[in-house]
């Protein structure tokens, strides 16, 4: 029983690892599609976009409760942003406010029952595992990282000029005399902040998809017990994670633009 439950517990694990992946061949380089976290991060950024959309095209002085909801989002986002960056809100604002609730629908899945992707694939026929948190794959998560540097830089070239752009760029910290220096430690914060965005996030968001299938392989009695307490907790680490990328990135910003 030990060595079966321990054989049982691996592939649940490795299952887990896997995604419902699909290789296309690109000017002769072989690259893998996670269909999956492709599938339900674009469709739920295609719902968000939507629900923002069409509630700001039924704007009323006595607002319904989708209207509240998504003023009080707003809201809450800008006050954060505001504290953190208060001089360049009207720029760092919207970058802010696009993470947070980017981050928090996709970390949202992970109160979806982990076997339920699995359960679909097998209803229509495949055998593949399909994930279901965007943010547990790296991939997703380096992106956001990635994109948001690229934002953050195009703007502060676009804000500061050019030359000014490459003036703090060689002389921050320690002068034009040690340029290269300056340089490369600029280059070391910027590609720091990067993995350090993308791997803290996929990081939480990952164990606790492995947490949630240790559960279900647990007693009946730690199973009733833990999945309640850890979805309790789990609500708070999936605000607390895109409250965390969201002001890192808006600090960020606010520095990038200050230089």
């Amino acid at each position: 029983m030990g060595q079966a439950g321990h054989t049982s517990l691996n592939e649940l694990i490795q299952h887990h690892l896997s995604f419902c992946a699909m290789n296309i061949n690109v000017f002769g380089m072989d690259i893998v599609l996670h269909i999956d976290t492709l599938l339900v991060s674009s469709a739920l950024l295609f719902l968000v976009a939507w629900s923002f959309y069409t509630a700001a095209q039924s704007l009323s002085l006595l607002p319904s409760f989708r209207q509240g909801l998504h003023e009080m989002a707003i809201e809450c986002v800008y006050n954060e942003v505001v504290s953190a960056s208060p001089h360049y809100i009207h720029m760092v604002g919207p970058l802010g406010f696009a993470l947070f609730i980017s981050i928090f629908v996709m970390n949202l899945m992970d109160l979806a029952p982990t076997s339920l992707g699995a359960t679909v694939m097998g209803l229509v026929g495949f055998s593949s595992n399909f994930k279901l948190v965007p943010t547990a794959d790296l991939n997703t998560t380096l992106a956001l990282a990635v994109l948001t540097f690229f934002v953050i830089q195009i703007n502060a070239i676009s804000y500061l000029g050019p030359g000014s752009y490459i003036k703090g760029l060689l002389s921050h910290p320690f002068g034009l005399v040690l340029s290269p220096m300056n340089f490369m430690l600029r280059c070391i914060e910027e590609f720091s902040r990067i993995f350090s965005l993308s791997f803290r996030l996929y990081g939480n968001m990952f164990a606790g998809e492995i947490i949630f299938a240790l559960l279900a392989v647990s007693p009946l009695w730690l199973k009733a017990v833990g999945v309640f307490s850890w979805c309790v907790f789990h609500i708070l680490i999936i605000y607390l994670q895109a409250f965390i990328f969201m002001m890192l990135a808006v600090i960020g910003f606010g520095l990038a633009l200050e230089h």
